[in-house]
C-alpha cells in the first residue's frame, strides 16, 4: 500500500534485481510500474543491469 524508507527494515544485501522503478500511484500491482532494468550482468533477454547500490533500496508494505 505504501513505499517506506528502507531504514526501518534494514539495508539490503546481495544482487539487486530491479532498478529504476517508477510508479504513479494508480497501479494495481508493482508489476504495472515502469522500470529501467536489473542491477547486474545481462540476464540474457536484453535487460542490462545498471550501476546501483543498496543505498537506493526501498521497502513495500503490502499489508
Amino acid at each position: 500500500e505504501k513505499a517506506e524508507v528502507i531504514r526501518p527494515y534494514g539495508g539490503g544485501s546481495g544482487d539487486i534485481f530491479l532498478d529504476g522503478l517508477s510508479c504513479t500511484g494508480h497501479e494495481t500491482s508493482v508489476r504495472d510500474c515502469s522500470w529501467r532494468g536489473k542491477g547486474g550482468p545481462d540476464d540474457g533477454i536484453g535487460q542490462l543491469r545498471y550501476a546501483c547500490s543498496h543505498a537506493l533500496d526501498v521497502g513495500v508494505d503490502c499489508g
